[in-house]
């Protein structure tokens, strides 16, 4: 067990150190658009989730990975006609390793895309894959330096969690902030440009009344126009 531990933490150190990241989320605040005023907004703000919340992503990784695997292993011996002999073992590790790789994306990509950010599930598997490479690395430099009587629980440690390490970095790097979290008739990016149906906001506005000298309030409809993010 503390050999598993052992390579969590590692695993974790490696992550840490390849991906800074501060104590809080960043907060960005959409500004509002009225009619005859152009509003620019950043898309390009630094993704910069908190440390809790990459633990999120982690975990969630795993525990879909998880479940991902058994069915995919389930799967392989399905398809091996469930006949309990040595044929059977490439059919389940296959089905097994496919199910853990995308079960763990879908893991990391349901945390991670949000209403604020556009992650991509195929970045998050290719990290996945690449992170299984670095495992596989990993497993035979411990067996190297154990003369090859390396735990089991610290290969088994390595195995798993660099991949979901490896979806987590990767998705660091491939996601996006979403440029239009406000609807306007006409909506311009960096990367396309698209109409949409125009969102409608009351807004408060001040009547003074003169003759009786008095102020009354009454609300107007807003109509966003346009809508730039660069």
């Amino acid at each position: 067990m503390k050999s598993f531990q052992a390579a969590i933490l590692i695993s974790t150190i490696i992550f840490l150190s390849a991906y800074p990241v501060s104590a809080q989320s960043g907060t960005y605040a959409t500004p509002s658009i009225q009619p005859g005023a152009i509003s620019l907004q950043s898309s390009t703000a630094v993704y910069n989730p908190s440390i809790s919340r990459l633990w999120l992503q982690f975990g969630s990784g795993v525990v879909l990975g998880a479940a991902g695997g058994l069915l995919g292993g389930v799967g392989g011996f399905a398809a091996n006609g469930f006949n309990d002999d040595f044929n059977a073992i490439g059919p389940v590790l296959l089905g097994t390793s496919i199910g853990y790789l995308t079960g763990g994306a879908l893991g990391i990509y349901l945390v991670a895309n949000s209403s604020s950010y556009d992650a991509s599930f195929g970045y998050i598997i290719l990290g996945n894959i690449v992170g299984a490479g670095v495992g596989i690395g990993g497993i035979l430099l411990a067996e190297n330096t154990f003369k090859g009587d390396a735990p089991k629980t610290l290969d088994v440690g390595l195995a798993f969690s660099s991949v979901i390490i490896g979806g987590i970095i990767a998705n660091s790097l491939t996601i996006k902030k979403r440029s239009n979290q406000s609807s306007a008739l006409f909506n311009i990016s960096d990367s396309n440009s698209q109409l949409a149906i125009p969102s409608i906001k009351l807004t408060k506005t001040n009547h003074v009344n003169f003759d009786k000298m008095e102020m009354r309030n009454s609300y107007s409809p807003t109509i966003k126009l346009l809508n730039i993010s660069l």
